[in-house]
């Protein structure tokens, strides 16, 4: 499944109607660097954005949104970077707690991101500006452009700490 999706109406669906909220993403966006709950000088990075460099040595992606995701996710980050010294690392979250949380674990290595909106442009952005082995992501943060974006990028994803329904399982193979 390379290119636009041909085979999944949802899909298809899904990312006309990501495209089409872009603008209110935006709105919702400037409204939460107003009232402090989004950084007021990262928030670029929801659309994909950075200024940060790619290190030039393997990159493994770690994607988890909240606190309680990222606390999941630091033993397997941490014995990822002791078993592989020349590996890096780049962590999506979605919060400004869990940027603080992340922060404060100071982890060599690591460079920590806001997550991108889901967005066939934002992911796209992304995907294209870090270019990733391989990603983990962490519970059930299943955001169907980014799956889309890794799959076209040939991005190898895990799920781990996952609880998937088997209604949502049907769902995600169909």
């Amino acid at each position: 499944m390379t290119g636009e999706p041909g085979g999944s109406l949802g899909l298809h669906a899904y990312r006309l109607l990501a495209t089409a909220a872009t603008p209110f993403l935006a709105i919702h966006l400037q409204s939460r660097v107003r009232t402090g709950r989004e950084d007021c000088i990262r928030w670029v990075e929801r659309w994909g954005f950075t200024e940060e460099t790619r290190p030039n040595a393997p990159l493994i992606w770690f994607h988890a949104v909240s606190v309680g995701e990222c606390a999941v996710a630091l033993p397997i980050l941490s014995r990822c970077l002791k078993e592989w010294p020349q590996l890096n690392v780049l962590f999506t979250h979605g919060t400004t707690t869990a940027a603080s949380f992340l922060h404060k674990h100071g982890l060599p290595r690591t460079i920590t991101q806001y997550a991108p909106f889901d967005t066939p442009a934002a992911v796209e952005r992304f995907m294209a500006k870090w270019k990733p082995q391989a990603g983990i992501i962490v519970e059930s943060e299943l955001w169907p452009n980014l799956i889309f974006a890794a799959h076209n990028h040939q991005v190898p994803l895990a799920l781990v700490n996952a609880n998937i329904s088997p209604c949502s399982t049907a769902r995600w193979s169909s």
